[in-house]
């Protein structure tokens, strides 16, 4: 929450990640968003094109553009739940890469 200059009281945060994102970091977080969101979407992609990881690779992909779209109408941050979900199906997503790649190298 952001208190207003020269006010006692705190207001909340801004229902959006975007505008959120940029009053509390600014350009350089912003663009920092995009470049994370952008990597594990690319990376997501790559691994797509493998037929035994087609699955998780749009598992990613469709999870963080979900959070993307949701993003636009909610600060999803601080949204316990969602981040939750979303920090699980990605590590399991890539952890399923990491095994993939260990098993190819061995």
């Amino acid at each position: 929450s952001f208190p207003f200059p020269g006010s006692i009281q705190e207001y909340g945060h801004v229902h959006n990640n975007i505008l959120q994102i940029l009053a509390m970091s600014g350009i350089i977080g912003l663009v920092g968003y995009f470049y994370l969101m952008g990597t594990i979407c690319l990376q997501a992609y790559k691994k797509s094109s493998i037929p035994d990881l087609r699955v998780w690779g749009l598992t990613i992909i469709l999870c963080t553009t979900e959070l993307i779209i949701h993003g636009m109408f909610d600060y999803t941050f601080v949204t316990g739940p969602v981040m939750y979900t979303y920090s699980f199906l990605i590590g399991i997503s890539f952890a399923a890469f990491a095994i993939r790649d260990e098993e190819r190298h061995n």
